[in-house]
């Protein structure tokens, strides 16, 4: 296996109506005799079964993450090609990579400065993704400190 993959169910392809009918054929009555955690075992392989069996699974790659909420469209392209400059350089005092990383850093700024506006904006209609937000930050914060 790769580094960097990561394998994870896929639960938009499930077949749902196979599993249903899956689920009808089995004697439930099986539950019945033992202990509860006899009953639990049981009851936990029968669903363990049917998930390997009818939700596929897929794989993650390095660029298969989601990138953060604030980050732009242009901000993500920014970092993508930073890192691609810096692979081929494998030097950060080279003028091609000083000159992304600024124009990356200031992207960032504003992917960042716009996505606070437009939530400071929007805190009444919408006080879930603010409150997302903050605690974001706060989370964020605790992991900085010492």
């Amino acid at each position: 296996m790769l580094i960097g993959l990561i394998k994870r169910f896929d639960y938009s392809k499930m077949d749902t109506d196979s599993m249903r009918n899956e689920m009808v054929k089995v004697d439930w009555q099986i539950l019945n005799h033992g202990t509860v955690d006899e009953a639990w075992g049981v009851f936990k392989g029968i669903l363990d079964n049917l998930h390997e069996r009818f939700i596929p699974l897929k794989t993650l790659g390095k660029y298969c993450r989601r990138k953060p909420v604030w980050m732009s469209y242009k901000a993500w392209k920014c970092v993508k090609k930073k890192s691609k400059v810096y692979a081929k350089y494998k030097d950060n005092k080279h003028p091609a990579y000083v000159k992304i990383a600024r124009k990356t850093k200031s992207e960032l700024q504003k992917a960042k400065l716009s996505f606070e506006q437009k939530s400071a904006k929007n805190i009444k209609g919408d006080t879930k993704s603010f409150l997302r937000t903050l605690e974001e930050k706060l989370r964020i914060g605790y992991k900085q400190a010492p």
